[in-house]
């Protein structure tokens, strides 16, 4: 797949006992079947061309009580059961190797390429309707991986929420936009786009790049997300802004600017051309790679002595005095509180070791605290990952690792202690023993093992390279 891991999920990663959904479970499978109906039917308007049934959904409950959707099995275990008039198959234990992974684009399940949705509880996806709204906006970005330009990806790099004025008129958007939400007023979204207007001359042209794309892929998958649960207009809007309100307090002000406004914006935006645009706007974008921001900035072009009165006005309805401040102080902590973090990771002791694996990895990882550093990597703390590519030829395995440095390019680095295990196409050594030789090995069968962490390669072609005090561990593609 181009671009999407399963790292970027609306709602946190996280996997609880089965017991936690014995009260959502019935109410849940009615929902998806219900959705995937109405999505079939609404399809029109929800996006021309998306159907969640061209392949296989599996949902699951902390890897036990297993719903197939739109599924054949072979599997002589699954037993049909009908939801919503439609045949569901079920499996009360994971005899799939499902194991926890939460989402998965591609996972072959009696020889079908599925999407596998594992049910969520946490402080983002409290219920029902969280999860459904989430198995939508997930699934739709399968659509994109398949339909859209990979024009149409972020790829590039943000610098601008290192901009304190930047990032206090990103709130002042958001504000603005809550307004239009409420009342559907054209001045609303004149001011919305003064206020961009003028922001936008704050960052280069990389940064103005990654912010349409983030609107492109995750706000549009927002926006059908939403529109798959049916919601009347106030309901939806109020999901969004509570949504938004959840994810952009300023103690989350980085993860807000580097990824979760765009959620917010992108799907706004949509409603916005919705009520007043024609329904081109989506050609464009699938077909073309033109962000819907464009089509609203177009349909209301100003001057510039109307961007600067608009601005103007909009910081005294607006109460940008209670934003500036907040914002300033909250990124002052931030970054000192990122310096900090590296200064640690720096001095603790062990070999850095960097891991590329050149597939998609689906699972659960859960961490204390997550700094993001830019919009391609991040620092965790405390972390417990649970891994894989989607033909398990990569496993990982960790519990209470202290640091781990995330990059969206397939990439983690963190560090392991000298005497890690290691076995290489059934030859056993350690990490230590390795630098000793001062060679590069090939493989093409791995087991990395330590107190806290496990990695495991199967039949991939790959590397151990030996890079100054680190390592690099490379596979091809699985």
């Amino acid at each position: 797949m181009r671009f999407f891991l399963s790292r970027f999920f609306i709602c946190a990663i996280l996997i609880f006992s089965t017991s936690s959904y014995a009260k959502d479970e019935d109410d849940f499978t009615l929902a998806v079947a219900k959705t995937v109906s109405f999505v079939n039917q609404q399809q029109v308007d929800i996006w021309p061309g998306f159907s969640i049934s061209t392949i296989p959904s599996i949902v699951h409950f902390g890897g036990q009580h297993i719903y197939g959707y739109n599924f054949n099995p072979k599997h002589p275990h699954w037993e049909k059961r009908i939801i919503d008039t439609e045949a569901v198959y079920y499996l009360d234990q994971d005899e799939i190797g499902i194991g926890n992974i939460s989402l998965s684009f591609d996972f072959v399940v009696d020889d079908q390429h599925s999407y596998v949705y594992g049910y969520l509880s946490d402080d983002a996806c409290t219920d029902v309707r969280g999860n459904i709204f989430r198995f939508a906006h997930e699934r739709f970005h399968l659509y994109q991986d398949e339909k859209f330009p990979s024009s149409t990806f972020p790829f590039e790099s943000y610098d601008g929420f290192n901009q304190i004025e930047n990032v206090q008129l990103a709130y002042l958007e958001a504000a603005v936009m809550k307004e239009y939400l409420s009342t559907y007023s054209q001045e609303a979204i004149k001011d919305y786009i003064a206020i961009y207007q003028y922001r936008s001359r704050l960052l280069n042209n990389e940064s103005k790049l990654y912010e349409q794309h983030k609107i492109n892929i995750e706000g549009i998958a927002t926006y059908v997300g939403l529109k798959s649960l049916g919601l009347n207009e106030k309901i939806r809007n109020q999901f969004l802004v509570n949504n938004y309100d959840h994810w952009c307090s300023f103690n989350k002000i980085n993860d807000c600017i580097l990824r979760r406004q765009y959620y917010f914006s992108g799907a706004a935006i949509g409603f916005v051309l919705d009520k007043d645009s024609d329904q081109t706007w989506k050609q464009d974008l699938e077909k073309n790679g033109i962000c819907p921001l464009v089509h609203l900035i177009q349909k209301y072009p100003m001057s510039e002595v109307e961007i600067n009165k608009r601005l103007k006005m909009a910081k005294i309805r607006y109460h940008f005095e209670k934003i500036e401040k907040p914002v300033e102080d909250a990124i002052n902590t931030y970054q000192a509180e990122i310096k900090e973090k590296e200064n640690n990771y720096q001095s603790f002791p062990g070999i850095e070791l960097t891991t590329k694996f050149a597939c998609p990895m689906s699972g659960t990882r859960a961490s204390q605290k997550q700094y993001f550093i830019n919009g391609h990597l991040s620092l965790h703390i405390g972390v417990n990952i649970q891994m894989a590519c989607d033909n398990n030829a990569v496993t990982i395995s960790s519990r209470n690792l202290p640091f781990l440095y995330e990059s969206n390019q397939y990439s983690e680095k963190f560090k392991v202690d000298p005497s890690t295990r290691l076995i290489i196409n059934d030859h056993e050594e350690t990490i230590e023993a390795l630098f000793k030789k001062g060679k590069s090995v090939l493989f093409h069968d791995l087991i990395l093992e330590n107190s806290n962490t496990i990695i495991r390669i199967k039949n991939l072609v790959g590397i151990i390279q030996l890079q100054d005090k680190s390592l690099l561990l490379k596979v091809k593609k699985a």
